[in-house]
């Protein structure tokens, strides 16, 4: 396991005192953080995202600051007569581990959290830091939502269908993570249901709407983005 200190972070020079991050979810706060992996290759992979996000013009945001991740996670871009064989068995290492870039800076979803392949995930705690979005079980999902219209101005309508009678629970979640709203207790029955939610409280802008649809068998998790418009 590694681990690494990010309660206070620098800038661009390790002799530099800390400073607030502007970016979320830290939000003009100190980072307050410990990342932790069992992949030393992925872990650095995950703080050189946002390293290169919230100082992109400076070190960080260089072309070839990385490179030594895409030499840790390949031999194919090793440099020309370079062969790392630490135990001197003749079998060279071919991947020290996983190297990948997020999506993008607001959603931070790896191969992982979009289940598009096996590289890195990145999970939280609070796990509503990083929310995959639009993203869910299909294996064993008992149900479908639809949310609309959206971009939405003082209410919009979540359509639900479930194959079996179920509870539902609806979250309104800033994109930093921070929820602003959650209304529990609707029950709804096996078919399909359609459930209207006031946005008069919501400022414009984007905002994202998680839906936990509870019934015997499972919880099934739904998140989806949402624009109020006035």
């Amino acid at each position: 396991l590694t681990i690494i200190d990010a309660l206070f972070g620098g800038s661009e020079h390790e002799l530099h005192r800390p400073v607030k991050w502007a970016m979320a979810p830290f939000n003009n706060n100190y980072c307050n953080s410990i990342f932790l992996g069992q992949d030393q290759v992925a872990l650095e992979s995950v703080c050189y995202d946002f390293l290169r996000t919230e100082f992109s013009a400076l070190n960080p945001g260089w072309n070839g600051v990385d490179d030594y991740l895409h030499q840790a996670a390949s031999s194919a871009n090793w440099p020309t007569g370079i062969v790392y064989d630490p135990d001197d068995t003749g079998s060279p290492i071919p991947s020290l581990g996983v190297h990948e870039h997020w999506n993008n800076a607001t959603d931070k979803q790896y191969s992982r959290n979009l289940k598009t392949g096996n590289g890195i995930e990145l999970a939280t705690w609070p796990e509503n830091l990083v929310i995959t979005v639009g993203i869910h079980d299909n294996k064993a999902s008992f149900s479908q939502i639809r949310i609309y219209p959206n971009p939405a101005h003082d209410i919009a309508y979540l359509q639900v269908h479930s194959e079996r009678n179920a509870e539902m629970e609806v979250q309104i979640i800033q994109l930093n993570g921070k929820m602003i709203r959650k209304s529990a207790g609707y029950i709804i029955s096996s078919g399909e249901s359609t459930i209207p939610f006031t946005l008069q409280y919501l400022e414009p802008g984007m905002y994202l709407c998680r839906v936990l649809v509870k019934n015997p068998a499972k919880t099934d998790v739904f998140t989806e983005r949402i624009q109020v418009v006035k």
